[in-house]
C-alpha cells in the first residue's frame, strides 16, 4: 500500500478532517484501523459513537503520531492491537502485546457456536489448549464466572503465557494457566477434563497463501509440521484414547483441512464429529464427542 505522507497541515485539525484525510476513499478496512487508533490516542474519545459526534471537534494529539502508526499497519503489516496494546473478544476487553497471536474472527465464532449449543453450561473441568494470550480459557472463565468450574489455559513460550495470567488478573478470574507444551501436562487433566477447546498452529509453512497479515505475528502460534496437520493427528492419536466418555472437543481448523482430517477420523475410529462452517462457508471448526 501506498505511504501515507504528512501533508502541510493547518495548526489545528477537527476529527472530521483527520478521517478524510487519511481515509479519502472511505475504504472500510482503513475506517476500522482509524477508529482504533483514535480510541488509543484519544482523550476526548471514548467510544466509536463519539468520532461522530466530536466530529467538528478538535483533535488532542499529534497529527504526525497517528499518521506514522497507521503507516506501521498498512504498510509493515503490525497489528494495530500492538500498537493500541488491547483487543476485543466477546465482548471482553484484553490486553496483548508483540509476540502474542491476535485471535481472528473464527475462533470468537468457534467459542459462540459451543456457547448457543449450550456445549459449556454443566461442564466443570475445562482445557485451553495452545491458549496463547489466554483469550479463550479467560473468556469461558467469565462466562462461568458463577458456576464450580475449572478452567486452565495451557501455553508453552512465555509471552503469551505471561499476558494471559495478566489477563487473568485484569478481569479478576479464577482461570488457572499452566506454563508447558500441551503433550507434556500430567496427564491426569486430561482424564478429569470434561471440554477442550483448541485453536492451535495449522497453517503449513509452504503454504503459498499465507496472510501478509500474519507477518508480524509470532511463527510458533501459527505453523505446524507435517503440512499443519501435527497438532490435530498428535493429538487424536496420543490424547483422545485417554479422554473419559462424553468428553467435548472443538478445534479450529484450516479452510482446507477437512479431507485430511476427517480421513484420520475415520480411519482411527473416532465417528462422533461434525464439521462447521463459518459465515463465508467454510469449514473452520471441527467438534468430536467422545
Amino acid at each position: 500500500m501506498k505511504q501515507l505522507k504528512c501533508k502541510r497541515q493547518k495548526s489545528s485539525m477537527t476529527f472530521s478532517e483527520l478521517t478524510k484525510r487519511l481515509n479519502p476513499l472511505d475504504d472500510s478496512q482503513i475506517k476500522w484501523i482509524l477508529k482504533e487508533l483514535i480510541l488509543f490516542n484519544s482523550k476526548i474519545i471514548e467510544n466509536s459513537s463519539d468520532i461522530f459526534f466530536e466530529k467538528d471537534t478538535e483533535i488532542d494529539f499529534e497529527y504526525k503520531k497517528i499518521l506514522k502508526q497507521l503507516n506501521k499497519v498498512l504498510n509493515k503489516n503490525i497489528p494495530v492491537q500492538y500498537i493500541t496494546k488491547s483487543f476485543s473478544f466477546y465482548g471482553l476487553s484484553f490486553f496483548i502485546k508483540k509476540g502474542c497471536f491476535v485471535p481472528r474472527q473464527e475462533t470468537e465464532y468457534m467459542l459462540d457456536w459451543a456457547v448457543k449449543q449450550k456445549k459449556l453450561i454443566d461442564k466443570k473441568y475445562i482445557l485451553d489448549l495452545c491458549s496463547g494470550s489466554g483469550v479463550l480459557a479467560n473468556t469461558i472463565s467469565y462466562i462461568k464466572k458463577n458456576k464450580d468450574a475449572i478452567v486452565i489455559g495451557v501455553e508453552k513460550n512465555r509471552t503469551p503465557y505471561k499476558v494471559g495470567v495478566k489477563n487473568q488478573r485484569n478481569l479478576k478470574l479464577k482461570t488457572q494457566f499452566i506454563k508447558s507444551d500441551i503433550f507434556k501436562i500430567d496427564r491426569s487433566h486430561y482424564e478429569k477434563c470434561d471440554f477442550i477447546i483448541c485453536n492451535p498452529p495449522y497453517i503449513d509453512k509452504n503454504d503459498p497463501n499465507v496472510d501478509p497479515s500474519t507477518k508480524c505475528e509470532p511463527k510458533q502460534a501459527l505453523f505446524a509440521p507435517q503440512n499443519g496437520y501435527y497438532f490435530y493427528f498428535r493429538f487424536l492419536s496420543e490424547i483422545y484414547p485417554i479422554l473419559a466418555n462424553g468428553t467435548e472437543i472443538i478445534f479450529e481448523i484450516g479452510f482446507n483441512q477437512k479431507e485430511e482430517i476427517e480421513k484420520f477420523l475415520i480411519k482411527n475410529n473416532i465417528t462422533v464429529f461434525k464439521f462447521l462452517k463459518d459465515l463465508d462457508d467454510k469449514d473452520r471448526v471441527l467438534y468430536i464427542k467422545k
